[in-house]
């Protein structure tokens, strides 16, 4: 599948620096277990992703952008952006571990966070490859 997406999009060094940063000062001094609203665990990480906007028919639109994900779970994903995505829809393509996902996704919500785009996402399902635009 690695072969399908672009490896020369990749996020800021100051987008990938920041959500480590928050990463990293959450897991020092975590949420409160009643904050907590999830009913499935999720694992945290700093990963440069690459997104393609999507349309509602499963078409690629324009050209795929970096951001950077900062939680994964068995049903949704966030993501920083660097700007805030103007799509709804979209394929997101990254490496976790050692393993590979291509995803598309659905924005569930959005929020400033510092000088960056936080993105929560509902995943609608895995694709095989990669979609790209013509």
């Amino acid at each position: 599948m690695s072969d399908t997406v672009n490896v020369a999009i990749a996020p800021s060094p100051e987008l990938l620096d920041f959500v480590m940063r928050e990463i990293s000062s959450r897991q020092i001094a975590p949420q409160k277990p009643d904050r907590e609203r999830r009913s499935e665990p999720r694992r945290t990480h700093a990963v440069p992703v690459v997104v393609q906007p999507m349309d509602s028919e499963v078409e690629p639109l324009g050209d795929p952008f970096p951001a950077v994900m900062r939680e994964f779970s068995l049903h949704g994903l966030s993501l920083v952006f660097e700007d805030p995505p103007r799509h709804d829809l979209f394929a997101v393509h990254f490496v976790v571990e050692g393993n590979e996902y291509c995803l598309f996704a659905k924005i569930k919500w959005r929020r400033p966070v510092g000088p960056f785009e936080h993105v929560g996402f509902r995943i609608l399902r895995q694709f095989t490859t990669f979609p790209k635009a013509d």
